[in-house]
């Protein structure tokens, strides 16, 4: 029996997801993703130093490996990217573009948005950028109203 408590809420969420899974369907997914749950990425040119969207990311990063173990790994070599954009909006969060060949993604440019002010707290950054790699893991959107 797994003591909930002693899970983190990204654990949390995922082990009700797992649970809620037998009677509703709570993700679709698509027909590709990233190879092996694995690739590398650069960080973007708006991404320098320290910040709320590269904390953001480098949490996101580790939530994923922890429940999944998803291993997106930082290589300044890599045509992948983790970045930000800005676009004045109070619905557009984040977004996510790729590449393909066949069902695996061959590079992707994963992005919050800075010009939607939300992306500055820091729960709602992880949130959309856990969101955002879940993408490239083969993670479709919902159309529910309350998804992340």
């Amino acid at each position: 029996m797994v003591n909930i408590m002693k899970l983190s809420i990204f654990e949390r969420v995922m082990y009700i997801g797992i649970i809620c899974y037998q009677k509703v369907s709570a993700y679709s997914t698509y027909s590709y993703h990233i190879i092996n749950k694995s690739a590398p990425f650069a960080w973007g040119d708006r991404l320098q130093g320290t910040s709320t969207c590269k904390t953001a990311w480098q949490n996101a990063l580790s939530d994923w490996y922890n429940a999944s173990g998803a291993y997106i790994y930082n290589s300044s070599s890599s045509s992948s990217t983790l970045n930000t954009f800005n676009q004045t909006s109070s619905t557009l969060y984040g977004q996510t573009t790729f590449t393909l060949n066949g069902n695996k993604i061959e590079t992707f440019a994963a992005k919050l948005n800075v010009g939607n002010t939300s992306i500055y707290n820091a729960n709602v950054a992880r949130s959309t950028a856990n969101h955002e790699i879940g993408h490239l893991l083969g993670l479709n959107d919902i159309s529910s109203g309350t998804a992340i």
